[in-house]
């Protein structure tokens, strides 16, 4: 049975801190959520490294135009990286407290699901501007090899 005054809570409950029921994580899902915050702050660091390198080329594009992509690319990897990051703490958080497991579980989902979103989104903006650049591309051979001779 739900905690009183709380249909969402854990059954047995006790009370609610922040609208959430009380539990506490065993060991084995203890670890379970601390091997997904290690795999998350891998990924987050491995996106910034990734990203910082990428935003390093990119201001070489004073040498080579292409490379301005790279500091787009370089910026988003970093955001990506960094949102990562942030949801690892949390999921740190879990294990690594008492009393509030499924609050600070319920933070940590918020930041996973708004580092996955940063993810979709700018690879779907990415994959269309990559659509625009080769239709231009296409335009502009097009238009060279009719203006031949």
């Amino acid at each position: 049975m739900p905690a009183a005054g709380n249909p969402y809570a854990a059954p047995g409950a006790m009370g609610s801190y922040g609208g959430y029921g009380q539990y506490e994580f065993n060991d084995l899902e203890n670890g379970i959520i601390a091997s997904t915050a290690g795999r998350a702050r891998l990924w987050g660091i491995i996106s910034i490294v990734v990203g910082g390198l990428n935003t390093l080329a990119g201001f070489l594009f004073f040498v080579q135009p292409a490379l301005l992509a790279n500091l787009f690319s370089g910026i988003v990897s970093i955001i990506v990286g960094v949102s990562f990051l942030g949801a690892a703490a949390s999921l740190s958080n879990v294990v690594n407290t008492q009393g509030n497991d499924v609050a600070h579980m319920m933070e940590a989902l918020k930041k996973v699901s708004s580092a996955l979103m940063v993810q979709i989104v700018t690879t779907i903006i990415g994959f269309v501007l990559a659509l625009v650049a080769v239709a231009l591309a296409v335009l502009f051979f097009a238009a060279m090899a009719s203006s031949s001779p």
